[in-house]
């Protein structure tokens, strides 16, 4: 019998399985390794900057540095998102850790069963304009 290969371990997140996956992204489904009692789901989202970049590095299209910038791009809004749901925004999920490693950028957040934010706004009908001026308002708060 082969043996599954392990899977990959993000600061205090230990990943489950793969929820979904694109050129440039991979999301896992995690745990918190470090508090066992902890029984909450995380979603670990991973920015794969080589595999985003590595046609136009491959093909040497003149673009130099192009992984780093998006990864610093990366990392610069996942820090807003954490600066405006540290501020008390409960429109914005929480950013729990951050770190870069060999598979490439990472943050953990709340795993939401429910869908995309999309989803539950159609479902929901709560958008109106004080609904958006508390998004926006958080937001700004945040950078």
């Amino acid at each position: 019998m082969r043996k599954s290969p392990a899977m990959p371990v993000f600061g205090n997140f230990e990943t489950i399985r793969e929820l979904a996956s694109d050129d440039g992204r991979i999301v896992y489904l995690a745990q918190n390794r470090q508090d066992r009692t902890d029984r909450r789901q995380y979603a670990v989202v991973v920015f794969r900057v080589r595999k985003a970049t590595e046609y136009y590095e491959r093909d040497d299209l003149g673009i130099r540095n192009l992984g780093q910038d998006l990864q610093l791009a990366f990392l610069t809004t996942v820090k807003a998102q954490k600066r405006a749901s540290d501020a008390g925004s409960r429109f914005i999920a929480p950013i729990h850790d951050i770190g870069v490693n060999s598979e490439g950028a990472w943050y953990a957040t709340d795993y939401f069963r429910r869908g995309s934010l999309q989803t539950g706004i159609g479902h929901n009908r709560m958008v109106d304009d004080a609904f958006l001026r508390r998004i926006v308002g958080f937001t700004v708060a945040g950078l």
